[in-house]
């Protein structure tokens, strides 16, 4: 089956369970953070090393490095500009894709490639990260940045999936706009 987005259409890309976080359901303790934090599904093999892009979707790859991402922040802001967003949206769309990034970067294995794409328009933002797992890492988001990144967004999934004999993890945080 394919995956359908608010817009109506379908990316092509199987669906997969996937670990979801909804934002009102905070965790009773820190202990609960620590245990939700560490769960990440894994996803099939026959999934797309790179699916097509959706309309307003823009791809950025780079070094796993956090070098770039004030850039991929920028870019972002300004795709978010562009559809008249106002400033408070914009200073938590900058903070989530520096935190999605961050969470990425912290699991990922040096000189591998970082993947981010941004689809932001009107009714949807959505900010999928993802770059190759260091090998045998299992990945894991600090309880820091998973309540961060609930706060700015309505649902944050991360899984991994497996690509050409390479693991990699991935962040989606997706905020539907009023």
């Amino acid at each position: 089956s394919n995956t359908r987005h608010p817009d109506g259409q379908t990316s092509g890309r199987p669906t997969a369970p996937i670990m979801r976080w909804p934002v009102p359901s905070h965790p009773d303790s820190a202990t609960d953070v620590e245990r939700v934090c560490r769960r990440v599904n894994e996803r099939p093999e026959h999934l797309p090393d790179a699916a097509p892009l959706r309309p307003n979707e823009v791809e950025v790859r780079m070094l796993a490095t956090g070098e770039r991402v004030p850039g991929v922040r920028a870019l972002a802001a300004d795709m978010a500009m562009r559809e008249d967003f106002d400033l408070d949206a914009i200073a938590d769309l900058r903070l989530a894709v520096e935190e999605a990034c961050a969470t990425v970067l912290a699991n990922a294995e040096p000189d591998s490639t970082m993947v981010c794409r941004l689809l932001v328009s009107t009714e949807l933002l959505e900010i999928n990260t993802s770059a190759t797992l260091r090998p045998g890492l299992q990945p894991s988001v600090g309880s820091m940045s998973l309540r961060i990144l609930r706060t700015l967004a309505d649902t944050v999934d991360t899984w991994t999936s497996t690509s050409n004999g390479r693991r990699l993890f991935h962040v989606q945080l997706t905020k539907s706009q009023p």
